[in-house]
This record gives structure tokens, sequence and C-alpha cells, in this order.
């Protein structure tokens, strides 16, 4: 099945979009303490769940 010109944009548009989602999640996850740190808060440990 071969693409168009435009399905490929499309599909790369699509892929950077899902990628740059993904890298601001882990951002956010590595330098939360330090964001915390800078509005002097701690950052709240999530509760164990009960099995």
């Amino acid at each position: 099945m071969a693409l168009t010109a435009q399905q490929k944009k499309t599909v790369l548009a699509s892929f950077l979009g899902w990628t740059l989602d993904a890298f601001d999640f882990f951002l956010l996850t590595f330098l939360l303490t330090d964001i915390a740190t800078e509005f002097n808060t701690d950052v709240p440990q999530s509760p164990k769940r009960c099995s």
C-alpha cells in the first residue's frame, strides 16, 4: 500500500506530536522535585495501593 505525500506528512506530524507529548511527560517527571524546591514546597508521595 503506497502512501501519498500528504498521507506521509500526516503520519510524520502525528508521530512528532506523540513524541513531543511523551517528552513533555518525562521532562516533568524528572524535574518535578526541582520545580517543587523552586516554589518552596514538597512533592507528596502517592499512597501505596492495598492489594
